[in-house]
């Protein structure tokens, strides 16, 4: 038989991690672990109506700002969305213990509910080793990661992008510097109304800032260069200076 009788939600260990999700709001953070919850009560099948939904999650925050936390939950975890009957999480028969019929072994290994877990955690193990290789922003700053979170704040999913880029070129690491100033662009606003769709912008601005680094960097290597060769000048003299004397 299959175990169709939904009785728990898996919330994966890295959660507390993954920077979808501590980059929201503290207020999105709990509303998001309730929707799971719900979704396991309801077959995932959550109310569409804004304040339904808020009444069944039992929230005190006034109905705009629970709006806004479900804007910050669509724009983390785009798996969370909605037709025109109501809202659900895509895939989340992986997050219950749930077991479809065709995932149950012919031949027996054990407790098919057991195996059928004991499955789906190697599986988990091995996403989150594949998530610690492709995360290009692990190491940045305290300051980097808010610049991050404001860009994301304003609609901008730069994790996103950055994990696309990393997956595509992965022997390539942006360097942090570069990560901050494409930030601090889409924060400048000037071109952001022109932004058509986020990957090609992305790939532009950030060749411009990659450029701009590169040249810094050139620059510094010749000043350092000059103050070397000035240091051996110096040096030079005063040698020649010492041996005048004798």
């Amino acid at each position: 038989m299959s175990y169709r009788n939904i009785v728990f939600v898996k919330l994966e260990k890295r959660l507390l991690n993954d920077p979808r999700w501590w980059t929201m709001s503290e207020e999105a953070q709990l509303i998001y672990v309730k929707l799971i919850l719900l979704a396991a009560e309801t077959y995932n099948k959550i109310p569409k109506n804004d304040d339904v939904l808020r009444q069944a999650l039992r929230s005190k925050l006034e109905l705009n700002d629970f709006i806004n936390c479900l804007k910050e939950i669509k724009i983390n975890f785009p798996k969370f969305k909605k037709n025109k009957h109501f809202r659900y999480f895509d895939e989340f028969e992986t997050k219950t213990n749930y077991i479809p019929k065709r995932e149950i072994p012919r031949k027996s290994r054990g407790n098919p509910k057991l195996v059928a877990e004991e499955d789906k955690e190697e599986e988990e193990d091995k996403e989150e080793d594949k998530d610690k290789e492709s995360t290009p922003w692990v190491g940045f700053s305290n300051e980097t990661k808010e610049v991050i979170n404001r860009v994301i704040n304003k609609g901008l999913n730069i994790y996103a992008l950055l994990t696309k880029f990393h997956k595509e070129k992965p022997a390539y690491e942006i360097p942090e510097k570069v990560v901050k100033n494409v930030c601090e662009v889409f924060l400048a606003g000037k071109d952001r109304d022109k932004i058509k769709s986020d990957w090609p912008w992305f790939l532009k601005v950030l060749a411009d800032e990659l450029t701009k680094d590169r040249v810094d960097k050139q620059d510094e290597e010749h000043e350092q260069l000059k103050g070397q060769a000035w240091a051996v000048t110096i040096k030079d003299i005063m040698t020649m200076a010492s041996v005048a004397k004798v």
